[in-house]
Protein backbone atom coordinates (compact mmCIF):
# COMPACT_ATOMS: atom_id res chain seq x y z
CA UNK A 1 0.00 0.00 0.00
CA UNK A 2 1.56 3.36 -0.85
CA UNK A 3 0.86 6.24 1.21
CA UNK A 4 1.99 9.78 0.33
CA UNK A 5 1.41 13.16 1.57
CA UNK A 6 2.06 16.84 0.01
CA UNK A 7 3.26 19.69 1.09
CA UNK A 8 3.86 23.52 0.25
CA UNK A 9 2.23 25.95 -1.39
CA UNK A 10 1.62 23.82 -5.05
CA UNK A 11 -0.65 21.22 -3.47
CA UNK A 12 -2.69 20.80 -5.52
CA UNK A 13 0.13 20.09 -8.37
CA UNK A 14 1.18 17.41 -5.71
CA UNK A 15 -1.99 15.77 -5.66
CA UNK A 16 -1.43 15.17 -9.31
CA UNK A 17 1.84 13.64 -8.89
CA UNK A 18 0.38 11.32 -5.58
CA UNK A 19 -1.59 10.01 -7.80
CA UNK A 20 0.44 8.74 -10.77
CA UNK A 21 3.07 7.43 -8.41
CA UNK A 22 0.42 5.62 -6.33
CA UNK A 23 0.02 3.44 -9.63
CA UNK A 24 3.58 3.31 -10.09
CA UNK A 25 4.53 2.42 -6.62
CA UNK A 26 1.83 0.47 -5.22
CA UNK A 27 4.33 -1.53 -2.75
CA UNK A 28 6.27 1.63 -0.95
CA UNK A 29 5.16 2.04 2.50
CA UNK A 30 5.33 6.05 2.53
CA UNK A 31 6.27 8.68 -0.05
CA UNK A 32 6.30 12.45 0.51
CA UNK A 33 6.29 14.11 -2.03
CA UNK A 34 7.26 18.92 -1.27
CA UNK A 35 6.29 20.83 -3.74
CA UNK A 36 7.10 24.50 -4.29
CA UNK A 37 4.68 26.14 -5.98
CA UNK A 38 5.91 27.55 -9.67
CA UNK A 39 7.39 31.12 -9.98
CA UNK A 40 5.11 34.03 -11.12
CA UNK A 41 5.85 35.37 -14.58
CA UNK A 42 5.63 39.10 -14.59
CA UNK A 43 2.64 40.45 -16.72
CA UNK A 44 0.51 37.28 -16.16
CA UNK A 45 -2.06 39.26 -14.00
CA UNK A 46 -2.67 43.03 -14.00
CA UNK A 47 -0.63 44.89 -11.06
CA UNK A 48 -2.31 46.57 -8.49
CA UNK A 49 -2.21 50.14 -10.05
CA UNK A 50 -3.60 48.90 -13.14
CA UNK A 51 -6.98 48.04 -11.17
CA UNK A 52 -7.14 50.90 -9.18
CA UNK A 53 -7.41 52.87 -12.88
CA UNK A 54 -9.90 50.83 -13.92
CA UNK A 55 -11.73 51.16 -10.73
CA UNK A 56 -11.50 54.84 -11.05
CA UNK A 57 -12.26 54.93 -14.55
CA UNK A 58 -15.32 53.06 -14.14
CA UNK A 59 -16.42 56.32 -11.70
CA UNK A 60 -15.68 58.44 -14.06
CA UNK A 61 -18.45 57.01 -16.49
CA UNK A 62 -20.91 56.78 -13.91
CA UNK A 63 -20.17 53.40 -12.53
CA UNK A 64 -21.39 51.93 -9.16
CA UNK A 65 -18.66 49.83 -8.11
CA UNK A 66 -17.82 51.45 -4.96
CA UNK A 67 -19.50 54.91 -5.02
CA UNK A 68 -22.80 55.85 -5.90
CA UNK A 69 -21.64 59.67 -5.57
CA UNK A 70 -22.33 61.93 -3.24
CA UNK A 71 -25.68 62.89 -1.59
CA UNK A 72 -27.22 65.65 0.20
CA UNK A 73 -27.25 64.06 3.81
CA UNK A 74 -23.52 65.63 3.90
CA UNK A 75 -21.82 62.32 3.85
CA UNK A 76 -21.46 59.80 0.36
CA UNK A 77 -23.25 56.99 -0.39
CA UNK A 78 -19.75 55.41 -0.56
CA UNK A 79 -19.30 52.04 1.71
CA UNK A 80 -15.90 51.09 1.98
CA UNK A 81 -14.21 49.39 4.90
CA UNK A 82 -16.90 50.98 7.09
CA UNK A 83 -19.90 53.35 7.66
CA UNK A 84 -20.48 56.54 6.12
CA UNK A 85 -18.14 59.33 7.80
CA UNK A 86 -20.14 61.12 10.62
CA UNK A 87 -20.76 61.35 14.06
CA UNK A 88 -24.77 61.65 14.00
CA UNK A 89 -27.21 63.97 13.24
CA UNK A 90 -28.59 66.50 15.20
CA UNK A 91 -32.41 67.63 14.81
CA UNK A 92 -32.97 70.55 12.27
CA UNK A 93 -33.64 73.61 13.49
CA UNK A 94 -35.33 75.68 10.60
CA UNK A 95 -35.09 79.33 10.07
CA UNK A 96 -35.47 82.07 8.01
CA UNK A 97 -33.68 84.42 5.72
CA UNK A 98 -33.81 86.78 3.19
CA UNK A 99 -31.26 89.30 1.45
CA UNK A 100 -31.00 90.66 -2.09
CA UNK A 101 -28.25 92.13 -4.21
CA UNK A 102 -27.78 94.63 -6.79
CA UNK A 103 -24.62 94.36 -8.70
CA UNK A 104 -21.33 92.55 -9.31
CA UNK A 105 -17.86 93.49 -10.34
CA UNK A 106 -15.04 92.67 -12.13
CA UNK A 107 -10.94 92.71 -11.00
CA UNK A 108 -7.71 94.13 -13.23
CA UNK A 109 -5.97 91.39 -14.37
CA UNK A 110 -3.26 90.40 -12.85
CA UNK A 111 0.55 91.64 -15.38
CA UNK A 112 3.16 89.07 -15.22
CA UNK A 113 4.11 87.92 -11.65
CA UNK A 114 3.50 90.63 -9.83
CA UNK A 115 1.35 90.96 -6.70
CA UNK A 116 -2.19 91.02 -7.42
CA UNK A 117 -3.92 94.26 -7.45
CA UNK A 118 -7.30 94.88 -5.49
CA UNK A 119 -10.20 93.80 -8.13
CA UNK A 120 -11.78 96.89 -10.12
CA UNK A 121 -15.82 97.43 -9.92
CA UNK A 122 -17.78 96.44 -13.47
CA UNK A 123 -21.97 95.69 -13.04
CA UNK A 124 -23.37 93.12 -15.26
CA UNK A 125 -24.51 89.62 -16.27
CA UNK A 126 -22.65 86.74 -17.18
CA UNK A 127 -22.03 86.42 -20.97
CA UNK A 128 -22.90 83.22 -22.83
CA UNK A 129 -24.44 81.47 -20.23
CA UNK A 130 -26.81 78.09 -19.69
CA UNK A 131 -30.11 79.47 -18.73
CA UNK A 132 -30.69 79.21 -15.57
CA UNK A 133 -33.52 76.85 -14.40
CA UNK A 134 -35.02 78.36 -11.34
CA UNK A 135 -36.61 75.98 -8.33
CA UNK A 136 -39.73 75.56 -8.41
CA UNK A 137 -41.15 77.47 -5.48
CA UNK A 138 -43.76 74.55 -4.05
CA UNK A 139 -40.90 72.19 -3.25
CA UNK A 140 -40.17 74.16 -0.69
CA UNK A 141 -41.65 72.87 2.87
CA UNK A 142 -42.71 75.30 5.56
CA UNK A 143 -40.16 75.81 8.27
CA UNK A 144 -39.85 77.50 11.66
CA UNK A 145 -38.18 80.16 12.96
CA UNK A 146 -36.11 81.03 15.92
CA UNK A 147 -37.92 85.04 17.58
CA UNK A 148 -35.63 86.54 19.98
CA UNK A 149 -38.29 88.66 22.06
CA UNK A 150 -35.05 90.00 24.23
CA UNK A 151 -32.66 92.24 24.22
CA UNK A 152 -28.94 92.42 25.88
CA UNK A 153 -25.95 90.82 25.82
CA UNK A 154 -24.87 86.98 26.23
CA UNK A 155 -22.77 85.04 29.07
CA UNK A 156 -21.03 82.10 27.47
CA UNK A 157 -19.74 79.38 29.24
CA UNK A 158 -17.39 76.79 28.42
CA UNK A 159 -19.98 73.64 28.28
CA UNK A 160 -20.84 75.52 24.84
CA UNK A 161 -24.85 77.22 26.43
CA UNK A 162 -25.20 81.11 25.96
CA UNK A 163 -27.08 82.36 28.40
CA UNK A 164 -29.12 85.69 27.25
CA UNK A 165 -30.17 88.22 29.41
CA UNK A 166 -34.16 89.32 28.63
CA UNK A 167 -35.14 92.73 29.65
CA UNK A 168 -37.17 92.06 32.58
CA UNK A 169 -33.90 90.57 33.82
CA UNK A 170 -34.45 87.01 33.57
CA UNK A 171 -32.30 84.67 31.39
CA UNK A 172 -33.15 82.47 28.54
CA UNK A 173 -30.67 79.59 27.41
CA UNK A 174 -29.83 80.33 23.84
CA UNK A 175 -31.40 78.40 21.29
CA UNK A 176 -34.66 77.72 23.60
CA UNK A 177 -38.14 76.71 22.24
CA UNK A 178 -39.43 80.15 21.08
CA UNK A 179 -40.22 79.49 17.74
CA UNK A 180 -42.79 80.53 15.46
CA UNK A 181 -44.24 79.03 12.02
CA UNK A 182 -45.49 80.48 8.50
CA UNK A 183 -45.48 79.38 5.20
CA UNK A 184 -42.14 81.88 4.19
CA UNK A 185 -39.99 81.25 7.41
CA UNK A 186 -37.22 79.21 5.07
CA UNK A 187 -34.58 81.69 5.94
CA UNK A 188 -32.60 82.10 9.24
CA UNK A 189 -32.67 86.06 9.54
CA UNK A 190 -30.62 87.64 12.15
CA UNK A 191 -33.06 89.99 14.06
CA UNK A 192 -31.25 92.18 15.77
CA UNK A 193 -28.12 94.54 15.37
CA UNK A 194 -26.79 94.14 18.97
CA UNK A 195 -24.09 91.26 19.01
CA UNK A 196 -25.96 88.63 20.94
CA UNK A 197 -21.48 87.28 21.59
CA UNK A 198 -18.50 89.45 22.75
CA UNK A 199 -16.20 88.95 20.75
CA UNK A 200 -12.81 89.38 22.13
CA UNK A 201 -9.22 90.23 20.53
CA UNK A 202 -7.75 87.33 18.84
CA UNK A 203 -10.70 85.25 18.67
CA UNK A 204 -12.12 83.83 15.63
CA UNK A 205 -14.52 81.02 14.75
CA UNK A 206 -15.17 77.77 13.59
CA UNK A 207 -18.16 76.52 11.75
CA UNK A 208 -18.60 72.49 11.44
CA UNK A 209 -20.85 71.20 8.38
CA UNK A 210 -19.76 67.70 9.39
CA UNK A 211 -22.96 66.13 10.99
CA UNK A 212 -25.31 68.46 8.59
CA UNK A 213 -27.26 66.15 6.17
CA UNK A 214 -30.28 67.23 3.89
CA UNK A 215 -30.46 69.39 0.50
CA UNK A 216 -30.20 73.33 1.03
CA UNK A 217 -32.57 73.95 -1.32
CA UNK A 218 -35.36 72.45 0.99
CA UNK A 219 -33.35 72.19 4.38
CA UNK A 220 -32.22 74.57 6.83
CA UNK A 221 -29.14 73.30 6.41
CA UNK A 222 -27.01 76.42 8.08
CA UNK A 223 -29.27 75.67 11.23
CA UNK A 224 -27.79 72.47 11.49
CA UNK A 225 -24.39 73.83 11.63
CA UNK A 226 -22.08 73.71 14.61
CA UNK A 227 -20.76 77.43 15.36
CA UNK A 228 -17.81 77.33 18.04
CA UNK A 229 -16.08 81.06 19.22
CA UNK A 230 -12.79 80.05 20.27
CA UNK A 231 -11.82 83.31 22.56
CA UNK A 232 -9.39 82.93 26.05
CA UNK A 233 -12.05 81.46 27.66
CA UNK A 234 -11.64 78.17 25.35
CA UNK A 235 -14.02 77.16 22.49
CA UNK A 236 -17.59 78.22 23.23
CA UNK A 237 -20.59 76.83 20.76
CA UNK A 238 -23.29 79.24 20.15
CA UNK A 239 -26.17 79.56 17.89
CA UNK A 240 -26.43 80.27 14.06
CA UNK A 241 -28.66 83.45 15.26
CA UNK A 242 -26.09 84.33 17.95
CA UNK A 243 -22.62 84.15 14.84
CA UNK A 244 -24.89 86.21 12.46
CA UNK A 245 -25.68 89.07 14.81
CA UNK A 246 -21.55 90.04 14.97
CA UNK A 247 -21.46 90.23 11.22
CA UNK A 248 -20.33 94.01 10.44
CA UNK A 249 -20.51 95.64 7.53
CA UNK A 250 -16.77 97.53 8.16
CA UNK A 251 -15.35 94.52 8.64
CA UNK A 252 -14.64 91.92 5.75
CA UNK A 253 -15.70 88.39 6.82
CA UNK A 254 -12.68 85.76 5.83
CA UNK A 255 -14.06 82.25 5.28
CA UNK A 256 -10.77 79.27 4.93
CA UNK A 257 -12.23 75.75 4.04
CA UNK A 258 -9.23 73.03 4.27
CA UNK A 259 -8.99 70.42 1.94
CA UNK A 260 -8.94 66.81 2.12
CA UNK A 261 -7.51 64.25 4.65
CA UNK A 262 -8.08 66.88 7.90
CA UNK A 263 -9.81 64.94 11.10
CA UNK A 264 -11.22 67.70 13.90
CA UNK A 265 -7.98 67.46 15.74
CA UNK A 266 -6.45 68.67 12.43
CA UNK A 267 -9.19 71.61 12.04
CA UNK A 268 -8.27 72.64 15.31
CA UNK A 269 -3.93 73.31 15.36
CA UNK A 270 -4.86 74.22 11.23
CA UNK A 271 -7.72 76.81 12.31
CA UNK A 272 -4.63 78.54 15.01
CA UNK A 273 -2.00 79.01 11.87
CA UNK A 274 -4.87 80.29 9.29
CA UNK A 275 -5.90 83.06 11.56
CA UNK A 276 -2.36 84.33 12.02
CA UNK A 277 -2.12 84.47 8.51
CA UNK A 278 -5.35 85.94 7.41
CA UNK A 279 -4.32 88.62 10.31
CA UNK A 280 -0.74 88.81 8.56
CA UNK A 281 -2.39 89.11 4.90
CA UNK A 282 -4.99 92.08 6.44
CA UNK A 283 -2.02 94.26 7.10
CA UNK A 284 -3.25 95.70 10.56
CA UNK A 285 -6.77 96.06 9.13
CA UNK A 286 -9.36 94.14 11.10
CA UNK A 287 -10.88 90.80 9.49
CA UNK A 288 -13.21 88.44 11.09
CA UNK A 289 -11.60 85.08 10.41
CA UNK A 290 -14.21 82.18 10.08
CA UNK A 291 -12.65 78.45 9.45
CA UNK A 292 -15.13 75.76 7.98
CA UNK A 293 -14.82 72.35 8.19
CA UNK A 294 -16.45 69.96 5.97
CA UNK A 295 -16.10 65.99 6.95
CA UNK A 296 -12.60 65.27 5.20
CA UNK A 297 -11.67 62.36 6.85
CA UNK A 298 -10.61 59.51 4.42
CA UNK A 299 -12.31 56.13 4.51
CA UNK A 300 -10.09 53.80 2.46
CA UNK A 301 -6.81 54.90 2.00
CA UNK A 302 -5.36 51.72 -0.53
CA UNK A 303 -7.95 52.84 -2.65
CA UNK A 304 -6.79 56.10 -2.95
CA UNK A 305 -7.85 57.65 -6.26
CA UNK A 306 -11.39 56.33 -5.80
CA UNK A 307 -11.49 58.25 -2.68
CA UNK A 308 -10.13 61.03 -4.11
CA UNK A 309 -13.03 61.07 -6.10
CA UNK A 310 -15.57 60.43 -3.09
CA UNK A 311 -14.22 63.45 -1.50
CA UNK A 312 -14.40 65.54 -4.18
CA UNK A 313 -17.69 65.48 -4.37
CA UNK A 314 -18.41 65.64 -0.92
CA UNK A 315 -16.26 68.93 -1.14
CA UNK A 316 -18.83 69.92 -3.53
CA UNK A 317 -21.86 69.01 -1.51
CA UNK A 318 -20.83 70.86 1.17
CA UNK A 319 -20.33 74.21 -0.74
CA UNK A 320 -24.16 73.69 -1.20
CA UNK A 321 -24.38 74.18 2.27
CA UNK A 322 -21.92 76.72 2.63
CA UNK A 323 -23.72 78.65 0.09
CA UNK A 324 -26.98 78.59 2.24
CA UNK A 325 -24.60 80.05 4.80
CA UNK A 326 -23.39 82.86 2.90
CA UNK A 327 -26.83 83.64 1.30
CA UNK A 328 -28.23 84.78 4.96
CA UNK A 329 -25.37 87.60 5.14
CA UNK A 330 -26.25 90.75 4.99
CA UNK A 331 -25.86 91.87 1.19
CA UNK A 332 -23.50 94.87 2.38
CA UNK A 333 -21.39 92.42 3.67
CA UNK A 334 -18.12 92.04 2.59
CA UNK A 335 -17.01 88.18 2.00
CA UNK A 336 -13.56 86.15 1.18
CA UNK A 337 -13.58 82.41 0.49
CA UNK A 338 -9.90 80.91 0.55
CA UNK A 339 -10.55 77.13 -0.18
CA UNK A 340 -6.99 74.91 -0.18
CA UNK A 341 -7.36 71.43 -2.67
CA UNK A 342 -10.22 70.11 -2.16
CA UNK A 343 -11.65 73.14 -0.02
CA UNK A 344 -11.49 75.27 -3.54
CA UNK A 345 -13.76 72.80 -5.02
CA UNK A 346 -15.97 73.81 -2.08
CA UNK A 347 -15.30 77.43 -2.64
CA UNK A 348 -15.98 76.95 -6.49
CA UNK A 349 -19.56 74.97 -5.72
CA UNK A 350 -20.71 77.67 -3.37
CA UNK A 351 -19.51 80.47 -5.71
CA UNK A 352 -22.04 78.21 -8.43
CA UNK A 353 -24.74 77.82 -6.61
CA UNK A 354 -24.96 81.61 -5.50
CA UNK A 355 -24.37 82.47 -9.04
CA UNK A 356 -28.03 80.62 -9.36
CA UNK A 357 -26.48 77.49 -10.70
CA UNK A 358 -27.77 73.60 -10.22
CA UNK A 359 -25.80 72.31 -7.59
CA UNK A 360 -25.26 68.41 -7.13
CA UNK A 361 -28.06 67.05 -6.64
CA UNK A 362 -30.05 68.69 -9.20
CA UNK A 363 -31.44 71.81 -7.22
CA UNK A 364 -30.73 75.20 -6.80
CA UNK A 365 -30.67 77.30 -4.09
CA UNK A 366 -34.17 79.02 -4.45
CA UNK A 367 -35.21 82.78 -6.27
CA UNK A 368 -34.83 84.03 -2.40
CA UNK A 369 -31.43 83.45 -1.91
CA UNK A 370 -28.50 85.86 -2.75
CA UNK A 371 -25.10 86.73 -2.39
CA UNK A 372 -23.50 89.48 -1.05
CA UNK A 373 -22.65 92.32 -3.19
CA UNK A 374 -19.01 92.15 -2.84
CA UNK A 375 -17.69 88.77 -2.44
CA UNK A 376 -13.90 87.49 -3.69
CA UNK A 377 -12.26 84.24 -3.73
CA UNK A 378 -8.99 82.54 -3.11
CA UNK A 379 -7.87 79.04 -4.47
CA UNK A 380 -4.96 77.67 -3.09
CA UNK A 381 -3.35 74.36 -5.00
CA UNK A 382 -7.24 74.23 -6.39
CA UNK A 383 -7.91 70.32 -7.08
CA UNK A 384 -10.43 71.20 -10.15
CA UNK A 385 -10.26 70.73 -13.70
CA UNK A 386 -9.01 73.81 -15.32
CA UNK A 387 -12.00 73.69 -17.34
CA UNK A 388 -15.09 73.79 -14.93
CA UNK A 389 -15.34 77.41 -14.69
CA UNK A 390 -15.89 77.32 -19.06
CA UNK A 391 -19.52 77.85 -20.01
CA UNK A 392 -21.39 74.87 -20.22
CA UNK A 393 -19.13 73.04 -17.58
CA UNK A 394 -19.12 71.97 -14.16
CA UNK A 395 -19.44 75.19 -12.44
CA UNK A 396 -19.54 77.95 -14.67
CA UNK A 397 -21.70 79.91 -12.73
CA UNK A 398 -19.35 80.76 -10.10
CA UNK A 399 -17.63 83.94 -11.78
CA UNK A 400 -21.25 85.86 -11.98
CA UNK A 401 -21.29 86.60 -7.38
CA UNK A 402 -17.68 87.42 -7.56
CA UNK A 403 -15.42 90.51 -7.95
CA UNK A 404 -12.41 88.46 -8.92
CA UNK A 405 -10.74 84.97 -7.82
CA UNK A 406 -6.98 84.59 -7.42
CA UNK A 407 -5.60 81.29 -8.33
CA UNK A 408 -2.14 80.33 -6.53
CA UNK A 409 -0.57 77.98 -8.85
CA UNK A 410 2.36 75.89 -8.86
CA UNK A 411 3.55 73.29 -11.42
CA UNK A 412 6.19 71.69 -9.12
CA UNK A 413 2.81 70.89 -6.97
CA UNK A 414 3.59 66.83 -7.08
CA UNK A 415 0.11 65.96 -5.72
CA UNK A 416 -1.45 67.91 -8.26
CA UNK A 417 0.99 66.56 -11.03
CA UNK A 418 -0.71 62.93 -10.49
CA UNK A 419 -4.23 64.78 -10.43
CA UNK A 420 -5.12 63.57 -13.72
CA UNK A 421 -5.51 59.74 -12.50
CA UNK A 422 -8.77 60.48 -11.03
CA UNK A 423 -9.84 60.26 -14.52
CA UNK A 424 -7.44 58.44 -16.18
CA UNK A 425 -8.78 58.38 -19.94
CA UNK A 426 -9.92 62.14 -20.08
CA UNK A 427 -6.53 62.96 -18.17
CA UNK A 428 -7.36 67.04 -17.31
CA UNK A 429 -4.95 68.91 -15.81
CA UNK A 430 -6.26 70.37 -12.32
CA UNK A 431 -6.39 74.51 -11.97
CA UNK A 432 -3.71 74.86 -9.22
CA UNK A 433 -1.07 73.53 -11.28
CA UNK A 434 -0.66 76.46 -14.14
CA UNK A 435 -4.44 78.06 -13.79
CA UNK A 436 -6.13 78.68 -16.82
CA UNK A 437 -4.95 77.70 -20.53
CA UNK A 438 -5.18 79.58 -23.54
CA UNK A 439 -7.99 77.82 -24.20
CA UNK A 440 -10.24 78.39 -21.22
CA UNK A 441 -9.57 82.59 -21.25
CA UNK A 442 -10.70 82.05 -24.98
CA UNK A 443 -13.92 80.34 -23.82
CA UNK A 444 -14.61 82.88 -20.72
CA UNK A 445 -13.75 85.80 -23.07
CA UNK A 446 -14.43 88.63 -20.78
CA UNK A 447 -15.02 86.80 -17.67
CA UNK A 448 -11.58 85.69 -17.67
CA UNK A 449 -10.77 89.24 -16.33
CA UNK A 450 -12.08 88.05 -12.74
CA UNK A 451 -9.60 85.15 -12.97
CA UNK A 452 -5.56 86.30 -11.89
CA UNK A 453 -2.71 83.66 -11.29
CA UNK A 454 -0.09 84.14 -9.39
CA UNK A 455 2.75 81.31 -9.25
CA UNK A 456 3.91 80.28 -5.73
CA UNK A 457 6.46 77.81 -6.69
CA UNK A 458 9.15 80.06 -5.20
CA UNK A 459 7.62 79.79 -1.52
CA UNK A 460 6.48 76.63 -1.51
CA UNK A 461 8.51 74.17 -3.69
CA UNK A 462 6.75 71.33 -4.64
CA UNK A 463 4.51 70.83 -1.16
CA UNK A 464 0.91 70.99 -1.32
CA UNK A 465 0.21 70.83 2.15
CA UNK A 466 -1.79 73.74 3.94
CA UNK A 467 0.99 74.13 6.14
CA UNK A 468 3.52 75.55 3.87
CA UNK A 469 1.47 78.21 2.55
CA UNK A 470 -0.48 79.82 5.18
CA UNK A 471 3.52 79.86 7.15
CA UNK A 472 4.54 82.29 4.55
CA UNK A 473 4.95 85.91 4.96
CA UNK A 474 5.52 86.52 1.05
CA UNK A 475 1.94 84.69 0.58
CA UNK A 476 0.47 86.73 3.21
CA UNK A 477 1.44 89.81 1.32
CA UNK A 478 -0.05 88.50 -2.08
CA UNK A 479 -3.66 88.22 -0.58
CA UNK A 480 -3.28 91.30 1.03
CA UNK A 481 -6.41 93.02 -1.45
CA UNK A 482 -8.40 89.99 -1.32
CA UNK A 483 -8.82 89.51 2.30
CA UNK A 484 -9.27 93.36 3.11
CA UNK A 485 -11.70 95.57 1.11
Amino acid sequence: MCELTTSGPGRGRGERVRRRMTKLCPTMDRLTISTIAPRRRIGRRPSGWILLMLISLALSRGGTLFAQGTTFDGRSSVSIGGPPVGRGTRAPRERTASSTAEGLSRPRGLEGGQVPASPGVTVGAPPSRQPVRGAASGNRAPATATDRAATGGVVASRSGESAIQTASGGSAVAGSARQSTGPDATRLVPQRKVPLVREVSGGDWIISSREVKGSPATHDCAGQMQYLYRSAEGMIEVSAEEFLSTLRPDRPVCVVIHGSYNYWKDVLAESTRNHRWIQQAAGGAEVQVVHFSWPSDGVAHVLFPVELRVLGRRAAVHGGYLAQLISMFPTDQPVTLVGHSHGARCVVAALHALGGGTLDDGSHLGGEARPPQRVRGVLIAAAIDHDWLNPGERYDRALSPVEGILVLTNPRDGWLQVYPLHTPMKGTQALGLEGLTRRDRRSLGGWADRVQSYDCSEWVGRSHDFATFNSSPGLAEVLRHYVAF
